[in-house]
């Protein structure tokens, strides 16, 4: 066999407006840099467009929302986040700690990693995307982004994130099985839940390790929103996603252990997350 020539990089470009930045990225070959974590020998880009100097990575709180600059960088996320925070530890899942000081938040999404604990988790928070280009901008939310099967269109870049802000009123938990307790996921679950009484207000279901990407799972949080939070309900919610879920096998775990587990996970998720409404009230 012979090895893969790597397609040698003719340019390099670190425009200071955005507006620039969108222009050289519509030429054939270009392709975005952010952290650099990413970029690899052989990737297809004989011109690269740094983005470090589009000031994308502003953080800010909008009502009871986080917009998030496409650069921002997943360390910064954990330091800006209080001490312990939920989404502060997915972040912290996605890669050791030299890693999160060059990898963005922007580039995570882009390679929309099926095994990204840190995307389950923007999903439940209802994540909507930033995509500008050329003639103008669009907002698309992170769940049909990852369903997309295209790639980023060329001349597009993700410009910011917003999401609700992660606050007391939500029942959270994210739960995982991995090799070792730092190893990338086989299956992960993360969940949003909002309470009255006994009555789940709404639920957020995501999963990663059980399809080509994250996803959303709508079917399994209509079984619980508006409804009494029982283990009878939780059963028929890890009864679906065992049932309807088709994940691949490798050598990481077989479809039928990552399916059981998909159930597991969720049960184990939920009931955590109901345990924290209960202590708030």
């Amino acid at each position: 066999m012979h090895a893969m020539e790597a397609t040698p990089i003719r340019e390099y470009h670190r425009p200071d407006r955005l507006d620039q930045a969108l222009e050289l990225l519509r030429r054939p070959g270009a392709k975005p840099l952010a952290g650099g974590s990413g970029l690899l020998p052989g990737g297809g880009a004989s011109i690269v467009v740094d983005l470090q100097s589009l000031g994308l990575d502003a953080m800010q709180v909008e009502g009871d929302r986080l917009r998030l600059g496409a650069m921002v960088s997943l360390q910064r996320l954990v330091s800006w986040l209080p001490a312990g925070a939920w989404l502060a530890e997915a972040a912290c899942l996605e890669a050791p700690l030299v890693q999160r000081n060059a990898a963005t938040l922007g580039g995570l999404i882009a390679r929309r990693n099926p095994l990204s604990c840190l995307l389950i988790a923007l999903l439940t928070l209802d994540a909507q995307l930033t995509f500008r280009t050329a003639s103008g901008q669009t907002c698309v939310s992170l769940a049909d982004w990852l369903a997309d099967p295209g790639d980023l269109p060329v001349g597009t870049l993700i410009t910011d994130i917003s999401l609700l802000a992660p606050t007391d009123q939500y029942g959270l938990a994210l739960e995982r099985v991995a090799r070792t307790p730092r190893d990338r996921p086989i299956v992960a679950v993360a969940v949003r839940l909002e309470r009255q009484a006994e009555i789940c207000r709404a639920a957020r279901i995501a999963l990663a390790g059980v399809a080509e990407r994250p996803l959303r799972v709508t079917q399994a949080e209509a079984l619980l929103q508006g409804q009494v939070f029982d283990t009878p309900r939780l059963e028929q919610v890890a009864g679906l996603l065992e049932s309807q879920l088709a994940p691949h096998s490798d050598w990481r775990g077989s479809a039928e252990y990552r399916r059981a587990m998909a159930g597991v996970l969720t049960r184990r998720a939920l009931n955590k997350a109901w345990a924290q409404l209960a202590q708030a009230e």
